[in-house]
């Protein structure tokens, strides 16, 4: 009998028996036979307790009743004598990236054409790619957009722009090869780098920006900046002829000198 009242009320009394009773308990929770855990820190509860059981040099922070107990390892272990010895805290390690994204400077290219630069802005949504590109010097008020999803479009297939509830005017659409190809205001294309919900549809196929594709958006915008900056900057700094003395003949030049000379 005393064994049984023992074991029932092992974890509500923390009486004598309660250490026997923990390290069995515990056992099924981390993997050490109940001969081989230490239970240290025994804390009585409304319903529940809590202790800590040290087993092969780790610590478990262990809570619960005889019917329903949770145990996980605590940092430190345990050398000879049971102190406890704290290990350094892991180096933070930078958050990874998915394979498939880009950093957004490189989602953007440089190309000049008879001397007129254009950035071309790339990402991808699924299926659906879509590409910005902008002509800072020509036409800095326009942007040209291609999407495919890659196959070729149906009849009727259009791109459409959302930005935070306001319609993007699309228009010029046409079709090469397996893309759509449109144009748009530059200043409203701009504004997706700081809006808070962009929606896109492709042939009646919904895509979504996420704070990476705005980021390359942005990207975009400053680059257009810089190079529009350097253009006007190369222009102020081109170097202007000094203005050049006229010339004279022999008879005026040698009537001068002579004039000149002292008697």
């Amino acid at each position: 009998m005393k064994r049984a009242t023992c074991g029932f009320l092992a974890l509500v009394a923390l009486g004598g028996c309660a250490s026997a009773s923990m390290r069995n308990i515990s056992a099924g929770h981390i993997g050490c036979r109940a001969s081989e855990i230490q239970i240290e820190s025994k804390r009585r509860g409304w319903a529940t307790s809590t202790w800590v059981a040290v087993c092969r040099g780790q610590r478990f922070q262990c809570s619960g009743s005889s019917s329903n107990t949770q145990c996980a390892p605590v940092g430190g272990t345990v050398a000879s004598g049971h102190a406890s010895t704290p290990q350094p805290a892991p180096a933070p390690q930078p958050a990874a990236q998915p394979a498939n994204v880009t950093r957004p400077s490189d989602a953007i290219t440089r190309e000049v054409v008879g001397g007129d630069p254009t950035l071309i802005a790339r990402m991808s949504f699924g299926d659906i790619r879509l590409g910005l590109g902008v002509r800072p010097l020509s036409h800095p008020e326009t942007v040209w957009l291609r999407a495919t999803n890659g196959s070729a479009p149906p009849t009727g297939c259009r791109l459409q722009l959302m930005v935070d509830g306001t319609l993007v005017g699309v228009g010029a659409i046409s079709v090469e090869g397996l893309e759509v190809v449109a144009t748009a205001e530059a200043a409203r294309v701009a504004r997706i780098a700081d809006a808070n919900r962009v929606v896109g549809r492709y042939c009646g196929q919904e895509f979504r920006f996420t704070d990476h594709h705005r980021a390359i958006v942005a990207e975009l915008r400053v680059r257009f900046t810089e190079e529009r900056s350097f253009a006007e900057s190369q222009t102020a700094e081109t170097p202007t002829q000094p203005p050049q003395q006229p010339q004279q003949d022999g008879a005026a030049a040698a009537a001068e000198v002579e004039s000149a000379a002292p008697n």
